[in-house]
């Protein structure tokens, strides 16, 4: 990374993790640090790229192979416990 830039992340749309992962596209995903599925649509938002879903709150079903997003790191929502 060039110039101090942070990349830009999404967080894990779980509470107990909350992690910020690298999202290239729309679609399923497994979180790189808690490993649970999630779906990412694109948002409609101003300040993120995508919305993120747990898996319960989504009506399709997964794709047999996922990917895993990549792991940027703790976030600030990160519990401090899960650091």
């Amino acid at each position: 990374m060039e110039n101090n830039e942070y990349p830009d992340g999404q967080l894990c749309p779980y509470d107990d993790c909350a992690h910020d992962l690298a999202i290239p596209e729309a679609g399923w995903y497994i979180c790189g640090a808690c490993g649970r599925l999630f779906y990412a649509r694109v948002s409609e938002s101003d300040y993120e790229d995508y919305s993120c879903y747990q898996e319960h709150e989504y009506k399709d079903k997964p794709p047999e192979q996922v990917p895993v997003a990549t792991d940027l790191g703790p976030s600030w929502g990160t519990p401090k416990k899960a650091e």
